[in-house]
Formats: C-alpha cells, sequence, structure tokens
C-alpha cells in the first residue's frame, strides 16, 4: 500500500513545488526502481520491506510496463498533433477551378501532400506505356 501512496506523494509534491510534469515522471519512475528493487530476487524472502512496500516483483514490474507504454502514446500522439496543420493555406485557390478545389479538397487537406504539392501534382506530365 506504501507504494501507490508513494507515487501519489511524490506526484502531489511535484505538482505542489510547481516541477515541470517530465521531473514528475522521473521522480515516480525513481520510486518505481525502487520499489522493484525492494522485491529483487537477491533479497531475502523475509525481507521486511518487502512488506511494507507490499505486492510483489511481477505486479510491479507489470504496473512499470503499463504506464511506460501509456507515456509513449501520449507523447507520440501529441508530437503528432503538434504537427498537424491547423488552416489550410488558402493562397492556391486562384490556380484551381471551384471544380478542381472539390475534386481535390482531400488532398488539399493532408498535411503530406497540401496545396503546394497539388498544385505540382496538377502542373505535373506524366507519359504512360503499355497500360492498356
Amino acid at each position: 500500500m506504501i507504494g501507490i501512496l508513494g507515487f501519489g506523494a511524490i506526484w502531489a509534491a511535484a505538482r505542489w513545488a510547481r516541477f515541470p510534469p517530465r521531473l514528475g515522471w522521473i521522480l515516480a519512475g525513481i520510486w518505481w526502481g525502487a520499489l522493484v528493487l525492494a522485491h529483487a530476487p537477491f533479497l531475502p524472502l523475509d525481507n521486511p520491506l518487502q512488506r511494507l512496500v507490499g505486492g510483489d516483483l511481477r505486479a510491479w514490474l507489470f504496473l512499470g510496463i503499463l504506464v511506460a507504454v501509456v507515456v509513449i502514446y501520449r507523447s507520440g500522439f501529441k508530437k503528432l498533433t503538434l504537427r498537424r496543420p491547423e488552416t489550410v493555406s488558402l493562397e492556391i485557390a486562384p490556380s484551381f477551378r471551384p471544380a478542381e478545389l472539390d475534386r481535390y479538397a482531400r488532398h488539399i487537406i493532408l498535411r503530406e501532400i497540401g496545396g503546394p504539392g497539388q498544385k505540382r501534382l496538377k502542373e505535373a506530365k506524366v507519359l504512360v506505356v503499355g497500360a492498356g
């Protein structure tokens, strides 16, 4: 029980001290490492530290892996949303007719293609040989 309370106390203290969130995660990771070491197989089975923090080694390892997966997923998702353009550039409108804008709207919205990429595709010339 003291293991979970320790996580809460560390996180609350880091928030209260206005530490950056990354430092709070680092401190919680150090606490997790101490809990895993308390359950290390080289310590005797009747170790009072194991009784104090509770649980067993497999549970603490599973909890650590689960938290790591969630943190990595959230940071990757945050990076993806930061790369997303907020608005579509309207400077390409004069080069496309209204029918073309309707037809290519999905390409223009895509970050990978965008308006300039669609304009380059429109101006490109392609020779296809043997397609029939």
